[in-house]
């Protein structure tokens, strides 16, 4: 994998699914290496095996829905943001039972 991905300098985290491709060719298109560009990836984007640029006279031999790499949320932010989440919804449920509170006391 080729480059640095936009959604990693973002917090996110390069996973490379696929590590080897079958690939079908004359001998002397045979490639050392085949070289994907990642450095466009968001969080939450991928590369699928029909969307890499192989070289000429090579065919992958795999489905092209097949994911060879993805940038995921990485997991410091996930719990990041449950915390926040579970924060506000505790502060929400504080003021609801104020206002419970404050209703009742009025009623008697």
């Amino acid at each position: 994998l080729d480059g640095d991905p936009v959604g990693v300098k973002q917090g996110g985290v390069l996973e490379q699914l696929l590590r080897e491709l079958p690939i079908a060719c004359l001998p002397k298109h045979l490639p050392e290496l085949i070289h994907v560009d990642v450095s466009a990836l968001d969080v939450g984007d991928g590369i699928h095996i029909n969307e890499m640029e192989l070289p000429e006279g090579v065919s992958a031999q795999m489905a092209g829905e097949i994911l060879v790499a993805s940038v995921a949320e990485s997991r410091a932010t996930k719990s990041d943001e449950a915390e926040d989440e579970e924060a506000a919804t505790a502060g929400g449920g504080e003021e609801a039972s104020s206002d419970e509170a404050a209703k009742e006391g009025g009623e008697g």
